[in-house]
């Protein structure tokens, strides 16, 4: 009994996964579903080095978000183990109107909620410099929230409005996971937008807001 307890536990320590979230890609903006929250419950084929391979996404995930869900079920990594297993994962989507503002974080290493706002990304010149910030941006420190959810670190995207002056007049996720959100917008909020005399800054821009691993314990 003591030694099949000891296996349990050892398992459980091997299997431990990590997430570096990405930003969810949407291949068409028309699919998405009416706002609320859509789970898609992902099965991942896990390699000995803790590689996803294939994922499989269960029926009841919205049509529109098939493909993203098994994009993001990519991104789990577990610890080395001695044989190839699966994992059931489940990612919950919130679909949220861009005046919503962000909800409170509630992702779990299981079952990981990420937002989406029904917005198109803004298009980007061939060849377009790109924005320069006065000052340094700060580095965001990955929000405890985000560890005790599992993810090791992460990418928002930020749809940004900026004032004549190119400080930034409104600040809202629109493809995050919800653990990485808040601490993106407020530090997307403190920049300001270098802006030549005689011109006019964008109105919107997209800030991909990077969350790096942590160094250390």
């Amino acid at each position: 009994m003591l030694l099949l307890l000891a296996a349990h536990a050892l398992a459980g320590m091997m299997f431990t996964a990590t997430l570096d979230a990405p930003v969810p890609t949407i291949p068409d903006l028309d699919l998405l579903p009416e706002s609320g929250t859509w789970p898609c419950t992902l099965t991942l084929q896990v390699d000995g080095l803790g590689v996803v391979g294939s994922v499989a996404v269960a029926k009841g995930c919205p049509t529109g978000l098939v493909d993203t869900a098994r994009e993001l079920g990519k991104a789990w990594r577990w610890q080395p183990s001695a044989a190839p297993h699966a994992e059931d994962v489940t990612v919950l989507f919130t679909v949220l109107g861009f005046e919503d503002a962000e909800p409170k974080a509630v992702s779990t290493p299981d079952r990981v909620v990420y937002l989406l706002r029904p917005l198109g990304l803004l298009p980007v010149a061939a060849g377009a410099p790109a924005p320069l910030w006065k000052g340094k941006p700060a580095r965001p420190k990955l929000p405890k929230a985000a560890v005790a959810a599992g993810i090791s670190a992460g990418t928002c995207l930020v749809r940004i409005e900026l004032a004549p002056d190119g400080t930034v007049a409104k600040a809202r996720a629109t493809r995050c996971v919800d653990a990485l959100a808040e601490a993106a917008v407020a530090g997307a909020k403190k920049l300001r937008l270098e802006v030549a005399e005689g011109t006019t800054p964008p109105k919107e821009l997209d800030l991909p807001v990077r969350f790096e691993a942590q160094d250390g314990p």
